[in-house]
């Protein structure tokens, strides 16, 4: 066979090949496809049945999901109230607790609660109304003192200024615990240079007084100056002479042996000047400055130690302002307008502490030789007072009034002269010794002769001469309505002390001298100062 045949056949051959093998190849894709087709049929319908079960349950789930979410908003509303139970529950358990407390250790037997005294039990809600309002107006209030003469002249101009620099100095401070408002509404000037500003609240101005903030505000304020603390003045008597007050040791060692904090004692000085006092004196008084009122209070309430002696100390009260140089009332010595020294004692035209007269005494207010001008015991003194306790009630309270309730107690107010002694009662209408037999027919119980008199009969001025009647004259007997009885009255006319003006002068001079020592004691002091 040719060779071109044969490649020809092959050729023919190859491409049968070829065809049959393409023919096999289409069959088997035909069979593969229509079998994919089937499995595509059932699996859609497959994912159908899963979807609609995946829906049915995922409705099912938003269901059970949106109910719990709505028990879950429930409960949470349920739980706020009854936190917001929980709390007051708490907070009025907590009073009762307090109130327990209080009850238990305020319990007073019934002798106790008869014989208090209302006015010191009244507490907070019975203090006279100035006085809280003074309490509220000093907790608002910061002292500072300007050592800077540029400063405090410049200051001085207008409290305006003062307000404006002193607010914008607040507003520079950042602190975290910075109260919602810090703004000061008013200052003033006091006579000694320190300023006075008064913030909007009391937490405001425990704010500033912090340290940190102190140093922040006063560098802004005024370079130097610095926040000075609020002192509380006692008057303590019969401190023994060897204490020397000026000397820091000696106050060291007072707040040591007292159990006080280091600088709580700001300053001590005598009342009476050293040249004033007696060659054999060895005690005198001195006036404590405080610098804490509950320090001060207790120190009130338990007394003090000062070189070994238990000193019972009292709060220094407002008092009038008398002139060192004029001796008249009303101003300072800085003030007076006076061209010459008046001394206190004697009433010359020099110093006090200068006074070769010192046996002579002349007050210049009430133009009297009974007295110097320095006397406590002076009448226009406690009439002054008088005025001053009026404007000032917290002078009728042993202590600085706080927070705590046993300082805000107050004496009573004393009665007045009417009050104290009724017309009716202007003479003695009770005898003492009216129906008691005379000396002589007093015997001894055991009938052993005359019995002695007892010592309170020989106390009281009993006279054993004649009758107590005699004794007496003014035991004149009175009925109820106040009117003598008909058997004293002779001729028609009353005889008693009230008869002669000189009686009646010399019991209004009895009177006057009564009421001058009822307002010496009101006072509480003595003219030892």
């Amino acid at each position: 066979m040719d060779k071109p045949i044969k490649i020809t056949l092959e050729r023919i051959l190859r491409f049968i090949k070829v065809k049959e093998e393409k023919g096999t190849k289409r069959v088997e894709t035909y069979v593969t496809q229509s079998e994919v087709s089937n499995l595509q049929r059932e699996l859609k319908l497959n994912l159908v049945k899963l979807q609609d079960a995946l829906a049915t349950q995922i409705e099912n789930v938003w269901v059970t999901v949106s109910s719990a979410l709505k028990n879950t908003v429930k409960t949470l509303a349920d739980t706020k109230d009854l936190k917001e139970t929980t709390k007051e529950i708490t907070n009025k358990v907590g009073k009762v607790n307090d109130a327990t407390d209080k009850v238990a250790t305020t319990i007073q037997s019934y002798h106790d609660v008869l014989s208090q005294n209302p006015v010191a039990a009244a507490g907070k809600y019975s203090l006279d109304p100035k006085i809280l309002g003074d309490m509220e107006r000093k907790a608002r209030q910061i002292l500072i003192d300007i050592h800077d003469q540029d400063d405090s002249e410049a200051l001085g101009k207008s409290i305006t200024e003062v307000i404006s620099k002193a607010n914008n100095s607040l507003g520079k401070i950042t602190d975290a615990e910075k109260p919602a408002k810090v703004q000061v509404e008013s200052a003033l000037w006091t006579q000694k240079g320190v300023l006075v500003l008064s913030l909007c609240s009391k937490e405001a101005a425990d704010w500033v007084r912090q340290p940190l903030n102190e140093i922040a505000f006063t560098e802004a304020f005024s370079k130097g100056s610095h926040i000075r603390e609020r002192t509380f003045n006692l008057v303590a008597p019969r401190v023994p002479i060897i204490f020397e007050p000026n000397n820091s040791n000696h106050i060291k060692e007072i707040e040591e042996v007292n159990g006080l904090r280091e600088h709580t004692i700001h300053k001590v000085r005598w009342i009476k000047p050293i040249g004033r006092r007696r060659v054999w004196q060895m005690h005198t008084f001195v006036i404590l400055s405080i610098t804490s009122a509950d320090c001060t209070n207790l120190l009130i309430r338990d007394g003090l130690i000062i070189c070994n002696t238990r000193i019972r100390p009292m709060k220094q009260k407002f008092e009038p302002i008398q002139c060192m140089k004029c001796r008249r009332w009303g101003h300072f010595a800085g003030e007076c307008s006076a061209d010459k020294d008046i001394c206190g004692t004697c009433g010359g035209k020099h110093h006090t502490s200068g006074c070769q007269n010192k046996d002579k005494r002349w007050c210049i207010t009430c133009e009297s030789s009974d007295h110097a001008s320095w006397d406590r015991s002076c009448p226009e003194f406690s009439r002054r007072c008088y005025l001053v306790d009026e404007r000032n009630p917290e002078n009728s309270m042993p202590y600085f009034p706080t927070e705590q309730d046993w300082t805000q107690m107050a004496w009573p107010s004393r009665l007045g002269l009417d009050e104290r002694f009724p017309g009716k009662y202007s003479v003695n209408s009770l005898p003492l010794y009216g129906n008691r037999q005379a000396e002589s027919e007093l015997r001894d119980p055991w009938g052993k002769g005359k019995a002695s008199l007892p010592r309170s009969t020989l106390k009281r001025g009993y006279k054993p001469t004649g009758r107590a009647e005699c004794s007496y004259p003014n035991s004149i007997l009175l009925d109820k309505e106040g009117r003598q009885h008909a058997d004293k009255l002779e001729g028609g006319k009353l005889e008693g002390p009230l008869e002669s003006p000189e009686e009646v002068d010399e019991i209004e001079a009895i009177l006057t001298s009564i009421h001058a020592d009822d307002s010496k004691y009101i006072l509480g002091t003595t003219n030892q100062f």
